[in-house]
């Protein structure tokens, strides 16, 4: 008998991991740990990860369906860059405080600073105070040249746009 399968499928991936991937190779630092915060079904994880063989790639996301998600396409589709997920949810207090303690848990690496934040569809549905807790938490855990990436539909002056690439520079 065979386990089932727990991974989740997000049809919008398969329509942006390609523009996605195509700005990421353009404004990550050259390496270090990408923070994937909210990274949902895990796709997108397993895709970014070994097209950015100089970083290592740690998903997250407080939601234990994604937690599974995300592991079973890690077993599915292996990549050495790719690390175990980390349960985060950027809407408690001091949730960044939490990253250390679960990255020096066996097996995820060490010595390895955190060199960018991405975080792809999640501000424009998530509660206000999530967008809020990611802000304070890329302030605290990017360093200087770091970099907070964003991607999804935002309003522009009152006005919904498409989904769009957003990389800010923490300068």
């Amino acid at each position: 008998m065979t386990e089932p399968d727990s991974r989740k499928f997000a049809p919008a991936t398969q329509r942006n991991r390609e523009p996605i991937l195509s700005v990421l190779q353009e404004v990550l630092p050259q390496k270090g740990l990408v923070l994937e915060i909210s990274s949902g079904s895990g796709e997108h994880a397993v895709f970014f990860a070994p097209q950015l063989p100089h970083h290592y790639w740690l998903p997250s996301d407080p939601n234990l369906t994604a937690l599974e998600s995300i592991r079973a396409w890690q077993q599915a589709q292996p990549t050495q860059t790719l690390l175990p997920p980390i349960s985060l949810d950027v809407s408690q207090p001091h949730w960044f405080e939490q990253v250390h303690l679960q990255m020096a848990q066996p097996p995820l690496i060490d010595n390895v600073p955190i060199a960018a934040i991405v975080n792809i569809n999640m501000i424009h549905i998530a509660p206000w105070s999530a967008t809020l807790g990611l802000m304070a938490g890329a302030g605290a855990l990017l360093p200087p040249g770091g970099v907070l990436y964003l991607y999804g539909p935002y309003k522009q002056g009152g006005v919904h746009t498409a989904p769009s690439n957003e990389a800010f520079d923490d300068k």
